[in-house]
């Protein structure tokens, strides 16, 4: 009996989504689309549905069709970008990234795509938001801004292990491990308001790193900034896939504690290929690995691709991740 038809279906239709009914969502966004052909919502999904189904042709003409909508939305410029790389149309992605206004190069998913296009083909593209993004990993230690980092590691596993930590949390990288739900830095413990200096300290140390950089993550540094964080436990064999966080500018990762492990376990990896990219050439996929220690800080572009190798051994690998985000 709800007056608007239109949200229901639509609800519907997500719900139907949601539940992994991908063609049957796609059949209710098609009847809601015959009333309201220029639905923003109705046409988002509609293509986001194509591609899944790997109609990636399809896909693309419904986006461009939402962009003549709205010409404003990061996320349509993404999605057409994904669509031109998922198509290997080389030519058509640089021609539409060329096109684009330098605020959407800002986009952190699509520097991410923009880099992998570079490195896989002989494509002349340059990234706009950080265009070596490997050159850009920077590692520091606890002790480089603090005289009690044993203290603050002691008290902040300890302050961890009471907050929620959620086992393989949805819409997360995170298996085979707990991962906390709340921005730590929301808490009173002073061990976390001990570690938000830190951090700022090392943060202020990255830029003055890379001052000379010529990356426009270096050069457009947002004026307003905020801080999240969140701990990472992960258990035998846990493990992270390779990921980015399109909503922060700089990525970080303080190790709290770190197993005994051989070769490369338990290792932070870097790569130029994530999520399901199609691959364009096997020999260009680059990939760096970083084994850390207790204390160790790494800070990285957030628009690069990293993981974490799994461990074996029966011990627990605690970091804590946080984000430097951009507030406009």
């Amino acid at each position: 009996n709800y007056p608007n038809e239109k949200v229901i279906s639509t609800m519907y239709a997500r719900s139907l989504f949601e539940d992994g009914k991908v063609s049957e969502a796609l059949e209710v966004y098609d009847k809601i689309s015959n009333d309201f052909p220029n639905d923003k919502v109705v046409l988002h999904n509609q293509s986001v549905i194509q591609k899944i189904k790997k109609n990636y042709s399809e896909s693309l003409d419904i986006a461009l069709k939402l962009e003549k909508i709205d010409s404003t939305s990061e996320r349509t410029k993404a999605l057409i970008l994904e669509l031109y790389m998922r198509k290997k149309d080389i030519k058509g992605y640089i021609n539409y990234y060329n096109s684009l206004d330098k605020n959407f190069k800002l986009n952190r998913i699509i520097d991410a795509m923009t880099n992998y296009i570079a490195y896989q083909t002989d494509k002349k593209i340059k990234p706009f938001f950080c265009s070596k993004p490997m050159d850009h990993i920077l590692i520091t230690k606890i002790s480089d801004f603090s005289s009690n980092g044993s203290d603050i590691i002691k008290n902040l596993k300890s302050d961890i292990k009471s907050k929620n930590n959620v086992w393989e949390p949805i819409s997360n990288s995170t298996k085979g491990g707990y991962q906390t739900t709340k921005n730590l830095f929301l808490f009173e413990e002073e061990s976390f308001s001990e570690l938000l200096k830190i951090i700022n300290s090392a943060v202020n140390n990255y830029k003055e790193h890379f001052k000379n950089s010529e990356s426009f993550m270096i050069r457009e540094w947002p004026k307003k900034t905020s801080i999240h964080s969140w701990a990472v436990t992960l258990k035998s064999k846990g493990y992270q896939g390779a990921h980015i966080h399109p909503d922060g500018w700089l990525s970080g990762v303080f190790y709290l504690q770190t197993p005994n492990t051989k070769n490369d376990e338990g290792s932070i990896f870097f790569t130029t290929l994530g999520y399901d990219y199609p691959s364009l050439n096997n020999k260009k996929i680059i990939e760096k690995r970083i084994k850390p220690s207790q204390g160790d800080i790494i800070l990285f572009p957030s628009s690069l691709f990293h993981g974490t190798i799994p461990i074996t051994v029966e011990s627990d690998r605690i970091s804590l991740a946080f984000d430097i985000k951009p507030i406009y």
